[in-house]
């Protein structure tokens, strides 16, 4: 192989590593995200449990005042 067919093997592998570098980070965004989304569901969950607590309440005081 001369140094001239080399040279875009050479170029394609470093565009592989940036690819895949690149990849990496996209997943690691991703994980991210879903992290958050689970927190924030579950926080959700948290809150309408906690609302419906507090309505059974207001409602069981409110019946037999």
């Amino acid at each position: 192989m001369n140094e001239s067919s080399k040279k875009p093997i050479v170029e394609i592998l470093d565009s592989m590593k940036e690819l895949n570098a690149e990849i990496k980070n996209i997943k690691n965004d991703i994980s991210y995200i879903k992290q958050k989304i689970k927190e924030r569901v579950i926080h959700e969950k948290m809150m309408d449990e906690k609302m419906k607590d507090e309505c059974v309440i207001e409602t069981s005081s409110w019946w037999w005042n």
